[in-house]
């Protein structure tokens, strides 16, 4: 039998933010067949946390347009001695931010490259528009779409134009963003419908093409060759 990867999400919170997307990352990763998560904060992860994982999600928030101080630490303390050793492994990123994140980003992606990481989703920025000194302070706010990204992080691609749809409160399922499902979407817990656009669908449909989304299906990371 195929052993389980191992995915290893290391993240730092100030103010909350970052922490819960980092635990929806978790409850996603938990849901994906072939694959052992599990998370730690940056200040406790160590370079042998690196060496035991297949494969690595990053959350962090950006503090004066850079990796925040506890983050940088750890990529600082683990560089070197993991420097040629995890090369080629997955990873992917996300930013909290106030209202930017970009440098942030830039920086991290900066890191892995030198590791020689394989980036296997696109970084992600998820802004709190916090721009006063008491909003920078406040504890952070998640919205539910942006934790519903987090949670499907490691789920496989769907073919082109294909379409997302959710469920809502009143029993009807909507288009999500209304748009079509580009190459590198990632879900979980939603379906995706191969069907002519058209804005409301009934959850109750027979067509044959309407298709949940297996929280069992495997990931790019449970299905990565690397042992």
């Amino acid at each position: 039998m195929q052993k389980d990867k191992s995915l290893l999400i290391v993240w730092h919170s100030q103010t909350g933010g970052s922490k819960v997307l980092a635990d929806a990352m978790l409850a996603g990763a938990a849901q994906t067949s072939g694959l052992k998560a599990r998370a730690i904060a940056a200040e406790l992860a160590s370079a042998q946390h690196l060496f035991d994982a297949n494969g690595y999600l990053f959350a962090f928030p950006e503090n004066l347009a850079a990796i925040s101080g506890v983050m940088k630490a750890f990529f600082d303390r683990c560089y070197y001695p993991c420097l040629g050793k995890i090369e080629g492994r997955p990873y992917a990123l996300t930013v909290c931010a106030g209202s930017d994140g970009s440098n942030a980003v830039r920086q991290a992606e900066r890191i892995a490259t030198g590791w020689r990481l394989k980036k296997v989703a696109d970084s992600r920025i998820v802004c709190t528009h916090a721009q006063t000194p008491e909003a920078i302070l406040a504890p952070k706010v998640i919205s539910e779409a942006e934790l519903a990204e987090a949670r499907a992080n490691w789920v496989p691609r769907w073919p082109r134009g294909w379409r997302l749809v959710y469920s809502d409160q009143s029993g009807l399922c909507s288009l999500f963003t209304q748009r079509t499902v580009p190459d590198d979407a990632r879900i979980t817990t939603l379906s995706v419908v191969s069907l002519p656009s058209r804005n409301r669908l009934t959850p109750s449909s027979s067509d044959p093409l309407v298709t949940p989304v297996a929280a069992k299906m495997q990931s790019p990371l449970a299905s990565s060759s690397r042992s």
